[in-house]
């Protein structure tokens, strides 16, 4: 199929997808779309990115006694759904990690970017976040702002507020969720997405009936599917055809890096079935295209004396 056509289809069925199919099929839908949200747009994964510390929000720009109460309000939702404790800062506090900043002018971000989130992080855990807006596009995007700021990417399904597609401007339920499992005590800063996923599944599923859950078909598919674009013959998730910001460096960096979080799923037997061998091969394509990570694990890999202690070795690579 022509990629300009096969784009299209894929941005009718986003934004008309039946309500009654994300109902019928519920955990399979939601799991996507979790699996989806670890993505950046530029077309690469990431491991999981939240806030280990409270929020202390300042705003600058113009116009800040008119929008700051409606932005922290957005910021506040958000941040209490999640359990991070949240405050308003001066605007000259040292200790501020989060800025709104008000664009003076109507254009001075592009129509089709008006409102733009610069999440600064180590090792998973967000440090600082810049959200910036133009005065007459805040009230449409700040929910969908506030929701980058906890670390989520964009989206495209209509019922999110993730979407890059007409919103509500209000969080939904699938939303909500998301931001829950997210910053469960399951889901540790830097948690690589497929280690994620696994946990994610795992909650999801809890206390349903495993015959109505394809959990695990759903979860070997993306495995694969990975892993046709690890080796080139495949290609990423279709959201990163929807964002339409994809590109060549951004599908590039998404194919090392999933190399890499294959073989550390392989290694520590994340959704799949733990195996060394094929482990050592992803990680050796990874550390092939100067992976940094990838090239100390193996190390590790290739030094360690049982698969317990190359386990550990991971761990304590994962959290540094």
């Amino acid at each position: 199929m022509r990629p300009a056509i096969r784009y299209v289809l894929l941005v009718v069925a986003a934004l008309v997808l039946p309500q009654s199919l994300a109902r019928a099929d519920d955990e399979s839908y939601f799991l996507r779309f979790a699996w989806e949200t670890f993505w950046q747009q530029a077309g690469y994964p990431r491991p999981v990115t939240k806030w280990r510390e409270p929020m202390r929000v300042k705003f600058s720009g113009a116009a800040i006694d008119r929008h700051k109460t409606f932005a922290m309000w957005d910021l506040a939702e958000v941040a209490e759904i999640a359990g991070i404790a949240i405050s308003e800062a001066a605007a000259d506090d040292a200790s501020a990690n989060v800025e709104v900043e008000v664009m003076a002018t109507a254009d001075a971000l592009p129509k089709n970017q008006p409102c733009q989130t610069r999440v600064t992080t180590r090792n998973g855990a967000i440090q600082r976040v810049h959200i910036q807006a133009n005065e007459s596009a805040l009230r449409g995007c700040m929910m969908h702002e506030a929701m980058h700021a906890m670390g989520v990417t964009g989206h495209p399904l209509a019922n999110s507020v993730l979407t890059y597609f007409a919103r509500s401007g209000r969080l939904s339920e699938i939303d909500k969720r998301l931001l829950r499992l997210i910053y469960s005590d399951a889901l540790p800063p830097n948690m690589s997405p497929f280690a994620a996923l696994a946990v994610i599944a795992r909650e999801t599923t809890r206390g349903t009936a495993a015959t109505t859950i394809p959990a695990a078909p759903l979860l070997r598919k993306i495995v694969a599917d990975m892993e046709r674009f690890a080796d080139g013959t495949g290609e990423p998730p279709a959201v990163i055809i929807l964002s339409s910001k994809a590109t060549a460096a951004g599908l590039a960096r998404g194919q090392l890096e999933i190399q890499f979080y294959l073989g550390l799923a392989y290694l520590n037997g994340h959704i799949v079935e733990r195996d060394q061998a094929k482990a050592i091969e992803w990680l050796t394509r990874a550390a092939g295209g100067s992976h940094l990570q990838a090239r100390r694990i193996l190390d590790k890999v290739n030094t360690a004396r049982a698969p317990a202690d190359v386990a550990s070795t991971v761990d304590v690579l994962r959290s540094q």
